[in-house]
């Protein structure tokens, strides 16, 4: 199961390398041998990296039984934050690839499609027509959003965006990798597409929350905001049940954190700003 990284130039337009990505990769039995891809790390022009690694058993646990799957995927968290540190492997169980070239595409907009070709024992089960939905991943919109600040005031944005939208941060429970796509200063912000299942969007946005309660305790932080964009082109039916996942996520959260909920990235944006000043 082991797949180079190779994300080509386009076929037309200027060629613009803009970050290099590699696999993680595992070997959970070094006798054997067997090397599978668990993650994928990108490493943008200026340096900042995001990563994305196997977060549950799934497809593992076929192949290795429930409890060492279960030890894979701790041991790709562990690796998951060595690498957005740009240290060396925390394992001899655990390869870091050569970082390849990517081109004409931003480190953001990238890493999902990797994961998704390059780590395919984390391939969802395939839903049917029905239950397929038309997405727009957390990341994308997490790149728009960038954009869209940069456009309304590029200074402001300058001292929201992050390097990376992923830090490393010591909690009391270890080491932990969150993802905190707005820093400005002593604060820290949290954004998320809403275009997910209901039970799915729930699941992500209690981590997303846990992620900023661990960044706050660590850094310090006293300005909090959660960032939620629901999709604006689905059906009336299937906005309501995010709307009720939404909802559900939102009377949990403590009132010292801000919450905003905008479909449109213009009107997000300039919230954003508004949070930050």
């Amino acid at each position: 199961m082991i797949c180079d990284i190779s994300v080509a130039p386009p076929a037309t337009g200027p060629i613009r390398e803009t970050g290099k990505a590699f696999n993680i990769r595992c070997t959970p039995d070094i006798f054997t041998g067997e090397t599978l891809n668990i993650g994928v790390c990108v490493i943008s022009a200026d340096g900042g990296r995001i990563g994305r690694v196997v977060t549950d058993t799934g497809r593992l646990s076929c192949l290795y039984g429930e409890d060492n799957a279960a030890g894979i995927v701790q041991l790709a968290q562990v690796a998951l934050c060595e690498a957005l540190q740009g240290n060396e492997s925390p394992s001899p169980n655990i390869v870091f690839d050569v970082p390849r070239p990517i081109y004409s595409i931003s480190p953001l907009e990238a890493i999902d499609d990797l994961f998704a070709s390059q780590v395919t024992l984390a391939i969802p089960q395939q839903l049917s027509s029905a239950d397929r939905l038309p997405s727009s991943p957390t990341n994308l919109v997490i790149s728009r959003l960038y954009n869209a600040l940069r456009l309304v005031d590029s200074s402001a944005a300058n001292q929201i965006i992050p390097s990376s939208p992923q830090t490393v941060v010591n909690t009391r429970k270890g080491t932990r990798a969150v993802q905190i796509a707005l820093q400005p200063p002593c604060g820290g912000g949290i954004v998320h597409s809403a275009a997910y299942q209901s039970q799915t969007l729930r699941a992500h946005l209690l981590d997303s929350m846990l992620d900023l309660e661990w960044a706050a305790e660590a850094k310090g932080l006293s300005r909090l905001g959660i960032f939620i964009l629901p999709p604006a082109n689905w059906p009336a039916h299937r906005r309501q049940e995010i709307d009720r996942a939404i909802d559900n996520i939102v009377d949990r959260i403590p009132t010292r954190i801000h919450v905003d909920v905008e479909s449109d990235l213009d009107s997000m944006a300039q919230r954003v700003l508004s949070w930050a000043a």
